[in-house]
């Protein structure tokens, strides 16, 4: 049975997608939930999983292109009992004569904007057409030459993905393993001989593209002024040494210092939310109950920020172990366009790149960003004594036009109170021998 695939709806706000290149060629097999294609939004360049078993007949939409939201990309033949089921799903339309010779479109009007869909509805009934898939031309055609089916493990493959290696590369690469297989070694020799000095990847370009018009809106658009505070870490820190692997193992997910930074900023914008707000122009601020956490991410693909929505309504083990499944998902670009939107304030760790001071730039829509640097053993005088302590500076940069110094530093000391008398074994419930 012959099925058009549809570009899908990724998120509640998206109209339109950029698909940047395809993980499959035409004629290749695809199982479901095996990613074939790239696409990027407004928020960042993710792998599109597919909703359809199959073989890939036709790409009618090239890599580079932008399309509306329920065009046809792709022609896909699939068993005819799995096609009446996709069809009755709603993740893929009959490829009908009519269907096939018509220019791809804007998505069905009878589609509900706020509905997550991966394909228009079936069209009405009309007479009935035999399917023509010869008719179906794409918007800019590639010529198909047969290789010989190459093969990858699972994880060869993966690699191959985040190398940006394509199936036409991969028939370029002479294989090193038992019976002249590709090896992992064979990838990576391949992408440092063929890269580019100086020049991006699509994928790249794509992304930093995204990333610099955002950040010149900020920086255009609001007047930033900064404030900064040094934190006594001493207790916190000591007991996160104790605590660390055996919290991890324990709860089955990685505890680092940047979790209980960011809850105890949480903590801090739900007594005093001020600047959890957003400027609504002509001097109007609006304050906001609900804390979005955006939380800035360092990768391969460039900065990105994830939100934890409602964060002020989880206790610190669930927002320990949501905060890090967002931070995992994004660094392995499994995260939904839906979960970057909305942040209302935004924390960073720079302290994980060795940063002492930072000045950061305030995500658009937002009003403040506070950055936690690296913790270093450096002398203070405590009760008139010089003693060794662990501190860390804290950096805040928000709007001028909605704070001033004045409700900056009440955030900032009383997110140092906070963090100082923080109790990990308390927050975890768990004793400092593992119990």
């Amino acid at each position: 049975m012959d099925l058009l695939l549809v570009m899908p709806k990724p998120g509640e706000t998206i109209t339109e997608a950029l698909i940047v290149n395809w993980l499959k060629s035409e004629g290749n097999s695809v199982e479901e939930k095996e990613p074939i294609f790239e696409m990027e939004t407004e928020k960042a360049v993710f792998e599109y999983e597919s909703p359809l078993k199959g073989t890939l007949q036709k790409i009618l939409v090239k890599g580079g292109q932008k399309v509306a939201v329920g065009t046809p990309i792709a022609a896909f033949s699939v068993e005819e009992a799995e096609g009446k089921r996709y069809v009755t799903m709603g993740v893929a339309i009959a490829a009908s004569g009519e269907t096939a010779q018509s220019t791809p479109s804007a998505p069905s009007s009878d589609v509900p904007a706020d509905t997550f869909v991966f394909a228009t509805p079936p069209p009405r009934k009309s007479a009935p057409v035999s399917p023509n898939l010869s008719n179906v031309t794409p918007l800019r055609s590639e010529p198909s030459t047969s290789r010989p089916k190459i093969f990858l493990s699972p994880y060869l493959k993966k690699v191959a993905r985040e190398l940006n290696i394509t199936d036409k590369d991969l028939a370029k690469i002479k294989g090193h393993g038992p019976e002249g297989r590709i090896t992992e070694q064979d990838l990576k020799n391949f992408r440092s001989t063929s890269a580019t000095p100086g020049v991006l990847d699509p994928k790249m370009e794509a992304i930093r593209a995204r990333i610099a018009e955002n950040l010149t809106k900020s920086k255009r658009d609001i007047p930033h002024a900064g404030a900064g505070v040094e934190i006594d870490l001493t207790p916190l820190y000591e007991e996160y040494q104790k605590l660390k692997v055996q919290a991890s193992q324990k709860h089955g997910v990685k505890l680092t210092l940047f979790v209980p930074f960011s809850y105890a900023a949480v903590q801090i914008l739900k007594t005093d939310p001020y600047l959890n707000s957003v400027y609504a122009g002509e001097g109007k601020v609006q304050i906001l109950t609900e804390v979005n956490l955006g939380i800035s991410v360092a990768g391969d693909q460039g900065l990105l920020v994830p939100v934890l929505k409602s964060a002020q309504g989880y206790a610190f083990v669930d927002f320990w172990k949501k905060f890090q499944d967002l931070i995992e998902r994004t660094r392995t670009r499994k995260i939904k366009p839906d979960e970057m939107i909305g942040g209302t304030f935004t924390v960073n760790n720079p302290g994980a790149l060795g940063s002492d001071k930072i000045l950061q730039i305030i995500p658009p829509g937002q009003v403040a960003i506070l950055g936690f640097n690296r913790v270093v053993q450096k002398p203070a005088v405590v009760e008139g004594k010089v003693v060794p302590r662990y501190m860390m500076n804290a950096d805040l940069q928000f709007d001028h036009r909605v704070a001033d110094g004045r409700e900056a530093l009440r955030f900032l000391t009383a997110l140092k109170k906070q963090i100082e008398v923080m109790s990990l074994p308390d927050l975890i419930g768990q004793s400092i021998n593992g119990s």
